[in-house]
């Protein structure tokens, strides 16, 4: 049976700040990409064989830090 899981993107440094995003893009903090990293290894474990993302920069990031 297929299966999908829902990802947010790593935290930005919009996020930190509490501001609201919306589609304005800013970057993954160390603390973002460590928790993509984490995302990473149960991703390794569920044998995901597909990423997909939008194609603002803080998700395409965490695709790839997961991928």
């Amino acid at each position: 049976m297929l299966q999908v899981y829902l990802v947010r993107h790593g935290e930005t440094q919009w996020n930190a700040e509490r501001r609201i995003q919306g589609q304005s893009d800013s970057p993954l903090t160390a603390k973002g990409e460590q928790q993509a990293m984490q995302v990473a290894t149960r991703a390794k474990e569920l044998g995901i064989t597909h990423i997909i993302s939008s194609d603002l920069g803080r998700t395409r990031r965490t695709a790839e830090i997961i991928a």
